[in-house]
């Protein structure tokens, strides 16, 4: 599958309307990981809406949960 403006392949891991998670192409430690906005944003701390920032959080559970 292809994340990104299907530039590069990708392995998601979790994905819904607002977020993605995908395995770094470069990984530090086996099963790292990479969980972005679906909307782009220059930094985190720019993030004002809720939902995104709702998500992110939810998918990083999700991601701990299934570890």
């Amino acid at each position: 599958m292809y994340f990104l403006s299907n530039s590069q392949p990708a392995y998601i891991i979790y994905q819904n309307e607002l977020v993605t998670a995908f395995l770094d192409i470069n990984p530090v430690t086996k099963g790292h990981t990479l969980v972005c906005p679906n909307k782009h944003i220059k930094k985190l701390d720019e993030i004002t809406d809720t939902y995104i920032s709702n998500a992110l959080m939810e998918a990083l559970i999700c991601l701990k949960n299934a570890s």
